[in-house]
């Protein structure tokens, strides 16, 4: 079997004519998404900050809802394990103010 080398590449101004905030099909969209997760790399680092628990999305996809007052969160919280437990915590002291 013998591999052939592609040496097709998008020209530059090609890639200046995408319109990211309408991009037009799978290559195009992901072509958007790489150049979005380099800028916000660059963005994250720029300010000296590292990743980590700042992670955003965590009270969502650990299926948490910050919906409800303080005194409902801390009972769902003690009913709730691990990372959900942790996210309903996080929510009632954000919704009364500590830090």
């Amino acid at each position: 079997m013998r591999y052939v080398e592609l040496t097709e590449k998008w020209s530059k101004k090609y890639k200046s004519s995408i319109n990211c905030s309408n991009p037009k099909g799978f290559s195009q969209k992901a072509h958007c998404a790489g150049k979005k997760k380099n800028e916000d790399i660059e963005e994250n680092f720029a300010d000296g900050k590292r990743k980590g628990k700042s992670r955003p999305g965590r009270v969502k996809r650990s299926g948490a809802s910050c919906k409800g007052s303080v005194t409902s969160l801390r009972a769902k919280a003690k009913k709730a394990s691990g990372e959900k437990a942790k996210m309903y915590h996080w929510c009632a002291n954000m919704k009364s103010g500590k830090k």
